[in-house]
């Protein structure tokens, strides 16, 4: 996935969940990771749009950080995208060509995430 094709925000994101792995030690970058990142992004939209939909983001954001931490620990390494989340960034870049977007964005990525039936983060926010 090119990051080029992503909205700033959504780069910031991504840079954000990359980082979380690594202080977590976890290799793989998972979607818990991005949505973490998202819901520690103070000028995203991701925050207001949970909030407006009646979803106590408090409660959702210590719950991912709580399946971050579930995560496998490893020491050295580099940080790498997990299948779950190369799925998620396909799924997101269908959504943003479907609503004629032309970049990925926090949005897309949020409905992508909520989409996943496998993962916490998608349990999270469904």
């Amino acid at each position: 996935m090119r990051l080029d094709k992503f909205t700033l925000r959504g780069q910031e994101a991504i840079q954000a969940g990359i980082e979380l792995a690594e202080r977590n030690q976890n290799q793989q970058v998972e979607p818990e990771h991005i949505l973490c990142a998202m819901l520690d992004q103070p000028e995203s939209i991701v925050r207001p749009l949970l909030g407006k939909l009646g979803a106590n983001v408090q409660v959702i954001k210590n719950d991912c950080e709580a399946a971050v931490a579930r995560f496998p620990r490893v020491q050295g390494g580099q940080q790498y995208f997990s299948p779950r989340l190369s799925q998620i960034f396909t799924a997101a870049q269908k959504r943003a060509e479907k609503m004629q977007d032309e970049f990925i964005s926090t949005e897309h990525l949020l409905l992508a995430i909520a989409e996943e039936k496998d993962g916490a983060a998608g349990k999270l926010l469904r």
